[in-house]
């Protein structure tokens, strides 16, 4: 996603786009957040198998 934005940057619309994209993300981190271990516990109990 970083390199997208950075790519983006050359053109002020996709700017504007990553930007508000950055908005969202940083409104989920909470979500985010809660959903991490989740994810690891997930990604645990695939290694057990």
């Amino acid at each position: 996603m970083a390199l997208r934005l950075m790519r983006d940057l050359s053109g002020t619309t996709h700017y504007h786009a990553g930007i508000l994209e950055l908005e969202i993300m940083l409104q989920q981190r909470t979500t985010v957040k809660m959903m991490v271990p989740k994810v690891l516990g997930i990604l645990e109990a695939i290694d057990r198998i």
